[in-house]
């Protein structure tokens, strides 16, 4: 197994972009405050099988702006 990186170190001017775009706290950090990923403290990953390349299924996808997304969602049928 390994990761993919979405997103990691984020600037502020990127942080302000996204907030223009989603301005709702439970998603993207409000840019006065700053976020994680502007602290490099952040990563977005997904697994991912070596061999064949080929994503692992998550709940959500990348940039999912629903509870599925959240890193409390626990509603996970295997």
């Amino acid at each position: 197994m390994g990761l993919k990186v979405y997103d990691a170190y984020r600037p502020l001017s990127v942080q302000k972009i996204f907030w223009n775009i989603m301005p709702d706290e439970r998603y993207v950090a409000d840019p006065g405050e700053g976020s994680r990923h502007n602290r490099g403290s952040a990563v977005d990953v997904t697994l991912v099988e070596l061999k064949s390349g080929r994503e692992l299924e998550m709940p959500s996808g990348y940039d999912d702006f629903s509870s599925r997304a959240s890193y409390a969602f626990t509603a996970i049928y295997l």
